[in-house]
């Protein structure tokens, strides 16, 4: 993915630490086929005209819009808020909760973004290589011994490198029609699918300590591919550099990024890059990364409309992933 965008400098925000991540064993076993990328019929899941009509996707569910309550970033439902007292601009709690819970999602999508750079690098050329791509699941519990009283964990599945890996796009429709299928499967017996397993487990990697009733919050991706290039061109160069160069360039040069949704209609974009000026975290959000005060206007309010057209698809069907997840694991949680 290329962008001829660099976001503003941004915030440094020191998220909890990114224990329990762990390499793909597995390739992706999610059937493929035709699922609008646009929620148009007869799209495919590049977005482009597909062979026949296709279902029509809803709109993405906003939770924590006005007239149907709020959802704290703990998982529980809270009473609409009535417009805040006090000077113009300041935020409440729950704002300033959803903010240090959304620089959290990006510090640890930074974090597995690192390590997935660093273990990919490594395993370059052997039989169990890594794809450039992998999947994020964020959950919470509450938690009084952290700010907020909300503690974030991660759930993580990365890809063994191949053809069916490579394309960003279609990994995530295929785990979305994967999704589905467990889904449907677990309705019929009466039972919730849970992506964590056992039964039809999304995950490979993760936060070990994380309890069974943990909240689901969003999902994201973490992606080598970057500006400088796809993954698998920039790294080779990286290893096949002369060893006599006077400024070789190594694994903690390679850039990397990732884009995540939560379930507040948060659209967050993460751009990991060792070159970025002082000062600038490599954070945008649809909404508020700033929790002293509001903005009146964010460049970013349409961060999913942003980018090349690859950025789009993923954004797209990252969206796809997400309904599709949180009309399951949240249903029957009203507001």
């Amino acid at each position: 993915m290329s962008y001829s965008m660099s976001p503003p400098p941004g915030r440094h925000h020191a998220g909890p630490d990114d224990r329990g991540w762990s390499p793909a064993e597995q390739p992706p076993t999610g059937p493929s086929g035709a699922y609008p990328v646009s929620g148009g019929p007869g799209s495919d899941w590049r977005g482009q005209p597909g062979p026949g009509p296709g279902p029509s996707a809803p709109p993405p569910p906003q939770w924590g819009t006005e007239g149907r309550g709020q959802w704290s970033p703990a998982g529980q439902p809270v009473a609409a808020a009535p417009p805040p007292a006090g000077r113009p601009g300041e935020t409440t709690a729950i704002e300033r909760a959803w903010v240090d819970l959304r620089l959290q999602v990006a510090s640890r999508l930074r974090g597995v973004n690192a390590k997935h750079c660093q273990e990919a690098f490594d395993r370059l050329g052997r039989r169990n290589a890594l794809g450039p791509h992998g999947v994020v699941l964020f959950y919470t519990v509450g938690d009084r011994q952290v700010p907020h009283g909300c503690r974030l964990l991660i759930a993580t599945r990365l890809f063994l490198a191949g053809p069916e890996s490579d394309d960003l796009p279609k990994v995530l429709h295929d785990l979305s029609r994967t999704a589905a299928g467990n889904i449907a499967r677990a309705e019929s017996r009466g039972q919730r699918w849970d992506p964590r397993g056992p039964e039809g487990s999304l995950i490979n990697g993760g936060d070990p300590d994380m309890p069974r009733d943990a909240g689901y919050l969003g999902v994201g991706i973490s992606t080598l591919d970057s500006e400088d290039g796809p993954w698998h061109a920039v790294a080779d160069a990286v290893r096949r550099q002369p060893a006599d160069m006077p400024r070789p360039r190594s694994v903690f040069d390679l850039a990397g990024e990732g884009i995540a949704l939560l379930c507040d209609g948060t659209a967050l974009r993460m751009v990991r890059n060792p070159r970025r000026r002082l000062g600038d975290d490599g954070f945008t959000s649809n909404k508020s990364l700033d929790a002293s005060q509001r903005w009146p206007y964010n460049p970013y309010a349409d961060l999913t409309e942003q980018g090349d057209q690859t950025l789009r698809a993923a954004w797209a069907q990252l969206g796809t992933l997400h309904r599709t997840l949180a009309d399951h694991l949240l249903s029957g949680r009203t507001a």
